[in-house]
């Protein structure tokens, strides 16, 4: 198995926070970013952050074509065992959510995310599982205007999803139902 060094995840971290910036992108344009000089340059005429323009102008345009050729198809390899799955490549390939994680919490709806390993494969699983909470965590953090209690209500459950992602295997679909369990009652017992 190859090998993904700091170096790579240097080049990836970079290529995603450009993606940012640029209007209608999304993750299926990350190996697009890596090869297609042209659609880079656009992405690039794009970026404002300093740190990530100058990056892109002076230090990946830097890299010798044999730096190129190695680090390249290493992060298009893990990209593409994420992408070449059709259900997840329709998820990540949406330039807009079809739903509102904030909403979810303001309405005090229940959020039920089957990410079966038998559908799109644990390594995707855990990487659609890390999204998630990761969006969960951001809109939690958009709702400092409410209350305390409802606000650590929603970190605890963050917190709580997230080791169950990290934990994998069978355990975690009876520890994803308890926290489902859980965030029903509380919710019923707080928001009454």
């Amino acid at each position: 198995e190859e090998s993904f060094s700091d170096r790579m995840q240097y080049i990836l971290q970079n290529t995603i926070l450009a993606l940012l910036e640029y209007p209608g992108a999304t993750m299926l344009g990350v190996n697009k970013m890596l090869v297609e000089k042209e659609y880079r340059n656009k992405v690039i005429a794009n970026v404002t952050d300093p740190s990530v323009k100058t990056y892109w102008t002076k230090e990946y345009a830097g890299y010798t074509e044999r730096f190129a050729a190695e680090a390249i198809p290493a992060i298009q390899n893990k990209i593409g065992q994420f992408t070449s799955n059709p259900l997840v490549r329709n998820i990540i390939g949406q330039e807009k959510s079809s739903f509102d994680f904030r909403e979810v919490m303001d309405k005090k709806k229940i959020l039920i995310v089957n990410l079966s390993k038998g559908r799109v494969g644990e390594g995707n699983a855990n990487l659609l599982g890390s999204m998630i909470i990761t969006k969960l965590y951001l809109a939690a953090m958009s709702r400092a205007d409410k209350n305390e209690a409802e606000s650590q209500f929603l970190f605890e459950m963050t917190s709580a999803a997230e080791s169950t992602v990290k934990s994998g295997g069978r355990s975690a679909a009876e520890k994803s139902f308890q926290i489902v369990r859980m965030s029903f009652q509380k919710s019923v017992d707080r928001w009454k």
